[in-house]
């Protein structure tokens, strides 16, 4: 009997151990998904707010950009929307490598002095999200002494200037204004917006992969 009771004890012991281990290799399947998933929760949350980052430049430029129109249609033209970009120090950037976030303020000239005046402060882009340098190259750009937050600071910049239809004053051509990410190292074609002016009606077409909306048009 005491033979016979070491066998089942011994038998015991080792299927003890052959459960313990196979709770081990499960345990250790658990945590490797739970890790993949976790970053892949990550991941996603990640982009989704980059997209809404996107998509909130998006309307804050479309709603300047109504703004800017109906000014300049009750003031005979002359207004421009002014777009520039800041470093992480909030400080002016003309270095792509080092832009942060996209910038865009309103300005108008005064009858009275002929000079261009702020009119509305500069809108921010949230952090990560920028013009493309591409676009805003085709863009024209003049030196400005009184913009927002830099009174007397000669400063240029690429601008777009509405006519007091609404329309495009300067550049009097089809304009396209992209929004992007910042480039990293794993994206090499970051994502993108693109607003589209007409220069003679001064409709804003949202242009996507897939159709072209019609989003705004001035009063």
């Amino acid at each position: 009997m005491s033979l016979q009771r070491k066998q089942m004890n011994a038998s015991s012991n080792q299927l003890s151990a052959r459960l313990n281990a196979f709770t081990l290799v499960e345990m250790l399947v658990v945590i490797s998904l739970a890790m993949l998933l976790l970053v892949a929760g990550v991941n996603g949350v990640k982009n989704l707010s980059q997209a809404q980052g996107r998509k909130g430049a998006v309307s804050n430029l479309i709603s300047a950009i109504r703004l800017a129109q109906t000014h300049a249609i009750t003031n005979d033209g002359n207004v421009r929307i002014v777009f520039a970009h800041e470093n992480l120090t909030g400080e002016f950037e003309t270095n792509p490598s080092n832009f942060h976030q996209g910038i865009f303020a309103i300005i108008a000239r005064d009858p009275q002095d002929n000079t261009w005046k702020p009119l509305t402060a500069w809108s921010r882009f949230p952090g990560g999200i920028i013009f493309s340098s591409d676009a805003l190259l085709l863009l024209p750009t003049d030196t400005h002494n009184n913009l927002p937050k830099r009174p007397n600071t000669s400063t240029a910049v690429h601008y777009i200037e509405f006519d007091e239809m609404g329309g495009l004053r300067s550049p009097n051509a089809e304009t396209d204004i992209t929004i992007r990410e910042r480039l990293n190292s794993s994206v090499s074609s970051p994502p993108s917006e693109t607003l589209r002016i007409n220069p003679y009606t001064g409709t804003v077409v949202y242009l996507t992969k897939s159709t072209f909306d019609v989003i705004d048009r001035p009063n």
